[in-house]
């Protein structure tokens, strides 16, 4: 996770989500949650566009 965390810090707007109990086909494993993330993300960034 430290190299998550840096890429995040080096990304503006950038936010790291961390799913525990997930693989790689994270929006298959936890679908719900894993739209709730999005959403919720896309939601706030793209207002005024």
């Amino acid at each position: 996770m430290p190299l998550s965390e840096k890429l995040t810090r080096g990304i503006p707007g950038a936010e790291l989500v961390v799913f525990q109990d997930a693989g790689e086909l994270i929006e298959i494993e936890q679908d719900q949650r894993y739209f709730e993330v999005v959403s919720s993300f896309i939601g706030r960034h793209s207002e005024g566009c």
